[in-house]
C-alpha cells in the first residue's frame, strides 16, 4: 500500500514538473493534458490551454468543454466561458455555450481587464456587437483603442479611431423618438418651436402655427398681413405670450423684395406687431415679453423695445440665421459663411470664425459659454469666449437647430432627420441620417423635447 501511494505521487510530481510523461494519463495527472501529451498543473482554462485533449478534476465553477476545464456561469439563457480568444490582458469569450451572456459581465481579464456587457465577445478585443477593445470599458457598440470607449454614433462602423468628439468617452443612450401623426392635414413645413411647460408653438411657412396644450396639437388661426407671409422662429415667455417672427415677398417689375414682419402672442391671442420691416428677419430672442433682438437678412439687427420693433443699420450685408442674447446687452448672432458677431455693450460686432460653412443656429448657456451648429455637420463651441470647431465632424449633413435642456444636455437635429445629442461628453448620433423628413426647428428647454421639420412633421425626443 505504501509503495501505490509513493509510485502515484511520484507521478505527480513528474507529471506537474519539467519533464513531461511519455504518455499523459487523465489519472495520474492531477490537471489537464494538452495535444501534445502534456500534463498541466491546476485546473484553470490557462492551465489546461487551448488545445487540451482531456479535462480532469476541473473546478467548482467550471465545466469541461472540448476537453478544456473552463469557467462557467449562466445569465440570461447560457454559459459565458472564460478561456477563448485573447484579449489585452486577459482571456475571454462572452457568449459562448447556449446563446451567451445577456446582460451579463464576464470577468478574470476579459477584453483587456474590461467588462463585457449584453451578449458581447471578446476574442482578440471584440466586444459587444461589432465594437473593437484594447483595454477599457465598452458598452452599446463603443470600441476603444485604450482607455475608455468611444461610440460615435448607431450607423456607423466604430474601428480603431471613433470618428467623434475627441473628449467623447462613453456611449450616449437615445430612446427612439415618438412621431406625432395628429393633424395630417398640416402639410407645410415647420421652422421652429418653442416650448412652456406642457404647452408648445410650432411655426412655418403659409402663416402656419400649431399649438401644443397638454399633450394635444390643435391649428391656430393667424392674422392676414399685408402679404402671405412665412414664419421663421418662434420665442416665449410663458404658455400666453411670446413672438414670432418671419418674412413675406413682392415682385415689382421682375424684382423681388423681402420683407420682415412679426406677430406678438399676448394673453393667448397673436395679432400683427410689424407688418413691413425693410428686411426678412430670420430669428428672434427674448430677454422678456417686451424686449429682445431679432436679426435676419443683410446683416439686420432688429431690437424689441417695450414691444414694439426698432430696425437696426444693416451690418455688412451677411444674412444672419440665428440669436441667442443674455439680455439686451449681452448675446452672439451667427450666420451665412460661418458669420460670427457679437453683441456687448449693446453693440454688435464682427469675431472671427473658425469655419467658412454657414451656421444656423445657436445656443448659450451664459456669454461665454454655447454652441452654434450649420451645413455639413458643422459644430462650433464657445467656452471662455473663444469659438472653436469640434473635430472630425459627427455627421455630415446640414445641421438646422441645436439646444439645452434642463439636464444640461446639447441636442441638434438636422437634415435626413438627423439627431445628434451631448450629455458633456462629446456629440454622439441618435437617430438619422435616412430618408427620414428633414427636421428644421428644435425645442428642449423643458421636459419635453420636440423637433418639427418638412410636412408638419413633429418628433418628441426620448431622454
Amino acid at each position: 500500500m505504501k509503495t501505490f501511494v509513493l509510485m502515484v505521487a511520484l507521478s505527480f510530481l513528474a507529471g506537474c514538473g519539467t519533464a513531461a510523461p511519455a504518455t499523459c494519463d487523465s489519472r495520474t495527472c492531477s490537471g489537464c493534458c494538452d495535444g501534445a501529451g502534456q500534463c498541466h498543473a491546476g485546473t484553470g482554462a490557462l492551465a489546461c490551454g487551448s488545445n487540451g485533449a482531456q479535462c480532469f478534476a476541473c473546478g467548482s465553477n467550471e465545466t469541461c468543454d472540448g476537453q478544456v476545464c473552463r469557467a462557467s456561469f449562466t445569465s440570461g439563457g447560457g454559459n459565458a466561458m472564460l478561456g477563448g480568444g485573447s484579449a489585452a490582458g486577459g482571456t475571454a469569450s462572452a457568449g459562448g455555450m447556449g446563446g451567451g451572456t445577456a446582460g451579463g459581465t464576464v470577468l478574470g481579464g476579459g477584453s483587456g481587464g474590461g467588462v463585457v456587457a449584453a451578449g458581447g465577445s471578446a476574442g482578440g478585443g471584440t466586444v459587444l456587437g461589432g465594437g473593437n477593445a484594447g483595454g477599457g470599458t465598452v458598452a452599446a457598440g463603443g470600441s476603444a483603442g485604450g482607455g475608455n470607449a468611444c461610440s460615435c454614433n448607431t450607423n456607423s462602423s466604430c474601428t480603431g479611431t471613433c470618428s467623434c468628439d475627441p473628449d467623447c468617452s462613453i456611449t450616449v443612450a437615445c430612446t427612439a423618438a415618438r412621431v406625432e401623426t395628429s393633424l395630417p392635414t398640416v402639410t407645410s413645413s415647420l421652422r421652429a418651436i418653442a416650448t412652456a411647460g406642457s404647452s408648445a408653438y410650432a411655426v412655418g411657412d403659409g402663416r402656419t402655427v400649431l399649438k401644443l396644450d397638454n399633450g394635444t396639437w390643435t391649428s391656430v388661426s393667424t392674422p392676414s398681413g399685408t402679404q402671405a407671409y412665412d414664419l421663421k422662429d418662434v420665442h416665449l415667455i410663458d404658455a400666453q405670450n411670446g413672438w414670432a417672427i418671419g418674412s413675406w415677398n413682392v415682385a415689382v417689375s421682375g424684382t423681388t423684395y423681402v420683407y420682415g414682419m412679426g406677430l406678438k402672442l399676448s394673453g393667448g391671442t397673436w395679432t400683427i406687431s410689424q407688418n413691413s420691416l425693410a428686411w426678412g428677419l430670420n430669428a428672434i430672442d427674448l430677454v422678456d415679453a417686451q424686449n429682445g433682438w431679432a436679426v435676419g437678412r443683410s446683416g439686420q439687427y432688429a431690437r424689441i423695445l417695450s414691444g414694439s420693433y426698432t430696425p437696426g443699420t444693416p451690418g455688412n450685408g451677411t444674412t444672419l440665421n440665428a440669436v441667442d442674447v443674455i439680455d439686451m446687452q449681452t448675446g452672439w448672432a451667427v450666420g451665412e459663411g460661418g458669420a460670427i458677431r457679437k453683441l456687448a455693450s449693446g453693440t454688435w460686432t464682427t469675431v472671427l470664425s473658425p469655419t467658412s460653412s454657414t451656421l444656423t443656429s445657436i445656443v448659450l448657456s451664459d456669454a461665454n459659454t454655447g454652441w452654434a451648429v450649420g451645413t455639413a455637420g458643422t459644430i462650433l463651441r464657445l467656452a471662455g469666449g473663444t469659438w472653436t470647431l469640434v473635430t472630425p465632424a459627427v455627421t455630415n449633413v446640414r445641421l438646422n437647430a441645436v439646444g439645452l435642456a434642463a439636464d444640461g444636455s446639447a441636442w441638434a437635429v438636422g437634415d435626413q432627420g438627423v439627431v445628434l445629442k451631448n450629455t458633456g461628453t462629446g456629440w454622439q448620433q441618435c437617430d438619422g441620417a435616412g430618408s427620414m423628413v428633414n427636421l428644421r426647428g428644435l425645442s428642449v428647454n423643458g421636459t419635453d423635447r420636440w423637433a418639427v421639420g418638412d410636412s408638419g412633421h413633429r418628433r418628441q425626443l426620448m431622454p
